[in-house]
Formats: structure tokens, sequence, C-alpha cells
């Protein structure tokens, strides 16, 4: 019995050992073998590491690689900037050949730099780009300039006015600045639309493929001094071979006005200033000759009726001359396609930009309100002549329509700002805006006109700009 159990413990020895040795075999491969690209050249630096693990080596001058400690049911992961990465199954192979091909993706992440493209990971400059998927996520804007806020590094911009269709110059309200203000002159950087120095203003960004943003002195140095502040390098849309696709694209936008400070209106300003007055008679008697019987006061209280209102005007003078909300709109529609020989991009935009004043009927046939109207094209057109000759053929342009009062530009006096003075100090019971009957209200006390902003703005005249652009490259 007991050799028995002695035979026993030395099996169970036996298999325990046979076990562990094939244990340490599995542990114990190493694998060899070399990276090459498609066209069978050597690749050098391709990682080459033990899925689910740190363990790893690099190939060398040769491709060639060489790693030890892999379990044969190991898998080997292959990765190399600019190709398609392999996962490998050992299955206890001691020699593995890989070809790693080029991803076509990363290949087409270039960056536009002055006199060509380069490839995005061999810049030495700093230059920052923003893609036709980037873009698509901008939203709503009506300036390609505001696009760019937020979306680049080292960009900062600048809006000093929301007048639709920017300042009367017919230039953007925006300034931009690539990595703050560098000089007491602008600062503005050099634009350059498919090569040629432009004004990005008036361009749609349906129309744009991608942005280059170069920052620093390595980067813009082939632009001499109009580069000093920096360039900007905005490169079109252009045909693919293939199907002809048809992209329609619609926004809408809302604008409201962010912030007017709160004003009494005629009633409560009545009731403090009554209470002001029974505070202090005892001591100043000849302010009781400016308290307004209580009975008086509440004919200003809301809701008034029609008589009331006119007789005791209770006017919200932002609610009067603002809307809630101001609509904005963009649509798009563009076609992309060709063939091998011949590939073609065309576009059509239109961009309406309402402002925030309220409409009124002043009988004179036209309404003197902002608003900004654009209509965009282009067209860009690649031919393959020869085998070794392209020719590229760009038309682009657009017509704006700007809508805006006859005021004094430049001036204090303009009539756009006695409105959004109004909002601020204009009392609340001097007149209301506008009768029923189509009259404008008016106040007149000591012979000094106090100005009514609706009725100068709406009977001033009205200003339209028109501008036309046409491109060829």
């Amino acid at each position: 019995m007991k050799n028995k159990f002695s035979n026993l413990s030395r099996e169970i020895l036996f298999m325990s050992l046979w076990t562990f040795s094939l244990c340490i075999y599995a542990q114990n491969i190493v694998v060899t073998g070399t990276v090459r690209d498609s066209g069978g050249e050597p690749l050098v630096g391709v990682t080459v590491q033990i899925q689910g693990t740190s363990h790893g080596t690099v190939t060398d001058y040769d491709g060639g690689f060489r790693i030890a400690n892999v379990f044969s049911d190991a898998v080997l992961e292959f990765r190399y900037v600019g190709m398609q990465g392999q996962a490998v199954p050992v299955n206890g192979r001691t020699t593995i050949n890989v070809v790693l091909h080029e991803d076509a993706e990363i290949l087409e992440e270039v960056v536009v730099v002055g006199y060509g493209v380069q490839k995005k990971e061999t810049m030495v400059g700093s230059v920052v780009v923003a893609g036709e998927k980037d873009l698509k996520q901008i939203g709503a804007v009506t300036d390609l300039t505001q696009a760019l806020s937020g979306q680049l590094p080292g960009i900062v911009s600048l809006t000093s006015s929301g007048e639709p269709g920017g300042i009367l110059t017919g230039e953007s309200s925006t300034n931009i600045f690539i990595r703050g203000q560098n000089t007491w002159n602008g600062g503005q950087p050099l634009i350059l639309v498919d090569g040629v120095e432009r004004n990005m203003n008036n361009i749609d960004v349906n129309e744009v493929s991608n942005i280059s943003v170069l920052k620093d002195a390595s980067a813009t140095a082939v632009y001499g001094v109009k580069g000093a502040n920096g360039v900007i390098l905005i490169t079109t849309k252009r045909g693919d071979a293939g199907k002809t696709t048809l992209d329609f694209n619609y926004v809408a936008m809302g604008q409201m006005v962010s912030k007017i400070p709160e004003k009494l209106d005629s009633y409560e300003a009545m009731m403090a200033k009554n209470e002001m007055i029974e505070r202090e008679i005892a001591l100043n008697e000849p302010s009781w000759n400016a308290y307004v019987p209580y009975g008086i006061v509440q004919r200003y209280k809301k809701p008034q009726s029609a008589e009331y209102a006119v007789i005791y005007p209770n006017v919200d003078w932002a609610d009067a001359m603002f809307k809630d909300v101001g609509l904005s709109h963009r649509a798009t529609l563009s076609a992309r396609g060709g063939s091998n020989a011949i590939q073609f991009f065309g576009s059509l935009a239109y961009l309406h930009e309402g402002d925030m004043f309220e409409d009124y009927d002043n009988g004179k046939g036209y309404y003197p309100n902002y608003n900004f109207d654009r209509f965009n094209f282009r067209s860009n057109i690649d031919a393959a002549l020869t085998h070794t000759t392209k020719l590229k053929f760009d038309i682009s342009g657009f017509y704006s329509l700007k809508n805006t009062n006859f005021n004094n530009e430049g001036s204090t006096d303009r009539a756009d700002h006695w409105m959004w003075a109004a909002a601020y100090r204009l009392a609340p019971n001097l007149f209301i805006p506008i009768h029923e009957d189509g009259r404008w209200g008016a106040y007149q006390e000591g012979g000094n006109q106090t100005v009514n902003p609706l009725a100068a703005v709406y009977n001033i005249g009205i200003r339209q700009t028109r501008t036309t652009q046409l491109n060829f490259d």
C-alpha cells in the first residue's frame, strides 16, 4: 500500500514538472522578422509590441526586429507613422515578415505652406490647421473671420460692432490677431486665398476646404515683411474624380440683445419720487410742488387703456425699439465630381443678416432698418491637358446689398446712436413712440424738443451700399 502511494506521488510530481517545463517553453519563444513597405523597402523604427503589454522593440536599419519572451499564442502589433497598423497572431511561429501599407487618411493630412503643401508631421515651424470637418462644426456665423474664433490656438479676434455686414466702409468689424497684437498700426495678418492676397470677409464658409495659420518666423519667412504679423492661407474646395455629389446646407441664426440696464417704469418712478418728497417735506417744503397725487399716479400703472396710454405714457423704450430675436440665415448649394480628366466644384450661397431694431411703417415706402444680403458663387475646375500639364481655372465672386438709414457716418449724431441712448436714459413718461394713426410721438417743453429716436431713424432716409466682386484665377 505504501509503495502504491509512493508511485502515485512520483507520477503527480512528474506531471507537474512536465507541465511546468511546457509553460517555460511557451514563454521563451524568440520571434524575428522584417518589416517592409508595399514597395519592398525596409522600414526603420517600426514599433513591434506584444499586444496588452509594454514589452516590445523597434526595427533596425534593415527593417529587422528580434523580440524575446513571446507567448506562442500572443499577438504582435506593428505601428508606424503614415502606415496602417497591423496585429499579427504568433501561432507558435519564430519568424514573421510583415508588409505595411500607407494610410491614405493620414497622408492626406497636409499643411499648406509657402509655395506648396507639406506633410504635417514634417513641419518645423508653428502652424495650425482647420480642415473641412472642423469648419463644418463652426455653425452659425456670417463672417469667416468670426469662424476662426476659438477654433485654432493662438488666434484672437475682436468684434467691435454687431452691425449687419460689418462697418460702413465694407470691411469686417472683426479684427484678427495671431499671438496677440504686436504693433500699433493694426497688426493684421497677411491673408492669401488660393495663393492670392485677398480679403477673407466675403468668402462663404462652405467654400473653404482648409485654413492654415502660420504663426512664427520660420513658417512665414518666405512672405517677407508682409508676413510679420502671421499668415492665413485659405484653400477652397476642389473637385474629385467620381460620381457628382450635391450638398445643400441651411443654417438659421438667432441673436438677442445681451444686456440692457433695468429701469423703473413711469408708475414705479413716480411712487419712489413721492416717497422721497414725503420724507424730506419737513426740511424742504418747496419739494411738495413736485408731488403727484396718487390718483394721477395710478393712471400710469399698467395695464393701461388706449386713452390713458397716450395721455399718461409708460413706455418701455428698449421693448419699443428692439426685437426679442433678430434672425439671420444662410443657405448653400454645392456640386462636386468629375472624371480622371476633369474635376469640378461649384457652389452658390445666399446670406441674409438681420438686425435687432423693430420694424415700423413710416408711410414712405422704404424701411431704413439694418440688414445685409449677399450672394456668393464659385466654380473651380481642374483639367488634365496632358500627362504632364494640368490647368486650374477658378471663377469666384459675390454681390452684396447693405441697407442702413441715411445718417451722419462716424458722428455721435448718428440716428442709431440716439436709439441706443434712448434705451439707457429716455424717460418712459414723455411720449409714446407712434400713435395709432401713424403719427410719431413728440414732446416739447420750454421750446426744447426731445428727439423721438424712432421718428428720427425712420424719417431720415435710406442708404444702400451695393458691392460686386469677380475674381479669375
